[in-house]
């Protein structure tokens, strides 16, 4: 089968990365293609059948900013509703024009806007569209696609198939198109060794996003807990997201006890093995894989209750949820396990039993099957 995962770039971030390692493992048995819709820096070295399908950078902010003030401008006058595939032609007519030319059978889409945008791809390609849902129920309809819910409704119902990464999200998602499964994302780091727990360090592992990633929450964290702790952080972010991180350092005073050591690749392994502590404090997530990650390398994790940290760490039976929002509850957890070593090791039991659960075997031959269900209605 032909297949091309579409992203709106591949710059850093979850979707971009278990986009590549899906892919990677989908094309040991299918040809499979990676097209980025937008400007891209391949952060993460997808060597083939890669295709930066944007436009050169000057006219792609000309499209992208002059189709946001179309928007806006029906926003006002449809009251709050607006359509985004209307206003994104040019776009989706390049992406048609690859799938046509290279006899594409498949076309995985992975983001709200791109998902939203069904219904109009089916109108000029005979492919099989997958909606491949990374986010939360919730957050999508609320947050990212609030001002054209109706028409992601309808680009989701067009999708042939809608991959949910929790089972919340299948039972949400399914209500607008019954063909909707859920798949986990799978631990995308080959890892073989396990902290020993004993270095005085927590780890944090992603986008430098405030609102997203709760970041303006792990620096309140940061302060109450032992001044011998730190909290080491890896990642990057727009560029004004992270001065507003390192400002927020130095003016709390947290220089010796905030460390932000910027993105990582070969390094991330490190990073987690130097650590005996996991934090998360994001406000939403969909499926996050820096959990896995972390439970891989035998971590205890400490995080902030949504879906996605819930499906993780099943209901707090794998690792200690925190009420969203509740710093102190997360000061009193974390306490607790930085005094107590035992603690410590039994979560890590924990950690390491419930990764299993995220073995790539067992996410890909999901994939496979659901890659066959749609070939045989091609």
């Amino acid at each position: 089968m032909n297949i091309v995962i579409v992203g709106d770039n591949f710059n850093m971030g979850g979707i971009q990365r278990v986009s590549k390692v899906i892919g990677e493992k989908l094309a040991e048995v299918h040809n499979v293609n990676f097209y980025s819709v937008y400007n891209t820096d391949n952060y993460y070295n997808i060597e083939n059948n890669f295709v930066d399908a944007s436009f050169p950078l000057p006219a792609e902010l000309f499209f992208r900013s002059y189709s946001k003030i179309l928007r806006t401008v029906e926003s006002v006058l449809k009251k709050g509703e607006f359509s985004q595939a209307r206003y994104k032609t040019i776009f989706l007519n390049k992406l048609i024009k690859y799938i046509k030319n290279n006899n594409i059978e498949i076309v995985i889409l992975t983001s709200p806007v791109l998902i939203t945008s069904i219904f109009y791809l089916k109108k000029y390609t005979n492919a099989k569209y997958i909606a491949w849902l990374h986010n939360n129920y919730d957050t999508y309809i609320n947050k990212y696609t609030k001002g054209y819910n109706q028409e992601f409704y309808k680009g989701l119902r067009s999708a042939d198939k809608a991959v949910s990464l929790t089972k919340y999200d299948y039972t949400k998602y399914s209500l607008i198109n019954n063909k909707t499964t859920y798949i986990y994302n799978p631990l995308t780091i080959d890892n073989k060794k396990i902290s020993n727990l004993a270095n005085k360090k927590i780890s944090f592992t992603g986008r430098i996003e405030f609102d997203h990633k709760g970041i303006d929450r792990l620096i309140k964290v940061a302060k109450c807990i032992p001044s011998d702790w730190k909290v080491e952080m890896a990642g990057t972010g727009k560029k004004e997201q992270v001065a507003k991180l390192i400002k927020m350092i130095k003016s709390e005073h947290l220089e010796q006890k905030v460390i932000f050591k910027g993105p990582l690749k070969e390094e991330l392994a490190d990073h987690y093995l130097d650590s005996s502590i996991y934090l998360m404090t994001s406000r939403w997530e969909g499926m996050p894989l820096v959990l896995a990650e972390a439970m891989s390398f035998g971590l205890p994790i400490v995080a902030f209750e949504q879906t996605g940290s819930r499906e993780v760490l099943n209901d707090g039976k794998f690792g200690i949820l925190i009420e969203n929002g509740n710093i102190e509850e997360m000061v009193e957890q974390l306490t607790k396990l930085i005094n107590n070593f035992d603690l410590r090791r039994k979560y890590q039991e924990l950690s390491l039993q419930r990764v299993q659960d995220f073995d790539m075997k067992k996410i890909i031959g999901k994939w496979l099957s659901l890659i066959k269900e749609c070939e045989e209605n091609v």
